[in-house]
């Protein structure tokens, strides 16, 4: 099972959280359906990009409008938390003014594209899912977004800002109604207010969008249940063996065991890097050839 994520952390966290980050094949984040199904594509010329890897591919993917990649895939998870961002046309086309984006250029005068959560906007949202619905080939689960207004702890350093959350989960659910007309949703992503709450110790810090570990092993237990997964935690390690050998040009890899009714995906890294994989079946041998074996 893989899957590809439009959104942003709060879906990749639950495989992060989980330590499920193997079934992740794509990630897009720091964009807006708006900015996707735009279909002139921004300067990018002058542009200056952030360090980091990833947010530059983000920023390069959101600029040069590149399609959502499902390749592989057998579900897309949308969630809409990076639609906080404003829409703005300094570059020539929309975009999406990212915190990556605003952080690494000096845009002294932003033009928007539309006032975000006016009924311009939501016209026009109408129109933008219609036409990301039309290039998506695969089931998709919608993450119900929401913005936590309570956090795990007493932090006097930590200002909740509560107006804006409430006027950002209020657009999220407009947001959210056009997509259930206008996409064919299979599954929604549903957590209980409950547990909807800000982990002041987040490994990325404090933000009403950063929960406790409840929150994720919840949505996990969820996403699990609409993919008719079985999580298999009663699994003992002791009961499985893998045998690895190398004749020639070819690597063996088998696996010993007395348990059936279990689907395995198997792995082959090289210095690193993933060179060979088998995706999931009831085959327990496997063969890797190579022509020269670092």
């Amino acid at each position: 099972m893989k899957f590809s994520i439009l959104g942003s952390c709060i879906t990749r966290d639950i495989f992060r959280e989980c330590s499920l980050d193997i079934l992740v094949e794509n990630y897009r984040a720091r964009t807006s359906i708006h900015s996707i199904t735009s279909q002139v594509a921004a300067d990018i010329s002058k542009l200056k990009l952030p360090e980091s890897k990833f947010q530059q591919k983000m920023v390069i993917s959101d600029f040069e409008k590149h399609c959502i990649n499902t390749t592989d895939c057998d579900y897309l998870i949308i969630d809409l938390i990076d639609e906080r961002f404003e829409l703005i046309t300094n570059f020539g086309s929309l975009v999406t003014l990212s915190n990556e984006l605003r952080d690494s250029n000096n845009i002294k005068a932003i033009s928007k594209y539309v006032e975000r959560g006016t009924e311009e906007e939501y016209h026009l949202w109408r129109s933008a899912v219609k036409r990301f619905a039309s290039e998506i080939n695969v089931p998709v689960i919608l993450h119900k977004s929401r913005l936590a207004s309570k956090l795990n702890k007493a932090n006097g350093n930590i200002s909740v800002n509560t107006k804006y959350i409430d006027n950002l989960n209020q657009r999220m659910r407009r947001y959210e109604d056009i997509i259930y007309q206008e996409m064919n949703i299979f599954a929604t992503i549903n957590v209980d207010e409950k547990i909807l709450i800000s982990d002041v110790e987040h490994v990325w810090g404090y933000s009403p969008y950063h929960y406790i570990p409840e929150y994720y092993q919840e949505a996990k237990n969820q996403l699990f249940k609409i993919c008719q997964i079985d999580s298999k935690v009663d699994l003992d390690k002791n009961e499985y063996v893998i045998q690895n050998s190398f004749d020639k040009e070819i690597i063996y890899s088998n696996l010993l065991t007395k348990s059936d009714n279990i689907l395995i995906a198997c792995y082959l890294f090289l210095d690193g890097e993933l060179v060979k994989k088998e995706w999931y079946s009831e085959k327990r041998n496997y063969n890797f050839k190579f022509e020269k074996v670092r």
